[in-house]
């Protein structure tokens, strides 16, 4: 999973529909961060720093398994420095 930070976050959602179709590599939405979910979010579990930075309106899951080559993850970052140049 990546984190997008700045103007890279606003734009999560192109990443997403760009970089999957387009150029066939699987993505999906980070984690939600269940603390902010109903039920939860109604009981006080206090802060959680480390949760925050990681929800799915800031965070995108790339591709990873352990077949993959460095060729592979190459092709990933051109894709996703393509569509930052766009």
């Amino acid at each position: 999973m990546v984190r997008l930070v700045g103007d890279f976050a606003a734009k999560r959602r192109r990443y997403y529909a760009g970089v999957a179709p387009e150029r066939n590599i699987s993505t999906r939405r980070a984690i939600m961060a269940t603390h902010r979910e109903l039920p939860y979010r109604i009981r006080a579990l206090g802060p959680q720093p480390a949760t925050n930075p990681c929800r799915h309106d800031t965070g995108l899951i790339l591709p990873l398994f352990h077949q993959m080559t460095e060729s592979d993850q190459d092709y990933i970052i051109e894709a996703l420095q393509a569509l930052s140049l766009e």
